[in-house]
């Protein structure tokens, strides 16, 4: 089976093109990426033209759906991390914690410590 070279709209920053390469080598983005800026840095405006006609030439990839946009998938990412009972219990973990917290100050502002030096801050 042939692999043929897409753009990858779905784990793009800016066109997709690195992320296509990336998928047609099997390699991560990110390191696609190094490589494509350090290029830029090295070969001046070589690597931005070729950017620029990846993205051109190079035809969306088929196999990912075009509606699914990057603010839709972290939509979905947000929405799947508050549901179900991992939600409950990160409110359960905030409201201990804040309970905590307040016990703590009210324990500080009731001391007589504190009573002491408020009466010197008076003076």
């Amino acid at each position: 089976m042939k692999k043929k070279l897409y753009r990858n709209s779905e784990d793009a920053i800016c066109c997709g093109v690195c992320a296509g390469l990336a998928d047609y080598f099997n390699w991560d983005v990110w390191l696609v990426r190094i490589i494509a800026l350090t290029l830029l840095v090295f070969t001046n405006s070589f690597v931005f033209v070729a950017y620029i006609f990846g993205w051109i030439f190079l035809k969306d990839n088929p196999d990912i759906p075009r509606n699914r946009t990057k603010i839709n998938r972290r939509f979905e990412n947000l929405k799947h991390s508050f549901t179900g009972t991992g939600a409950v219990d990160d409110i359960c973990k905030r409201f201990e914690r804040t309970e905590k917290r307040l016990r703590r100050l009210e324990a500080h502002v009731t001391s007589p410590e504190f009573k002491l030096r408020r009466e010197f801050d008076n003076l």
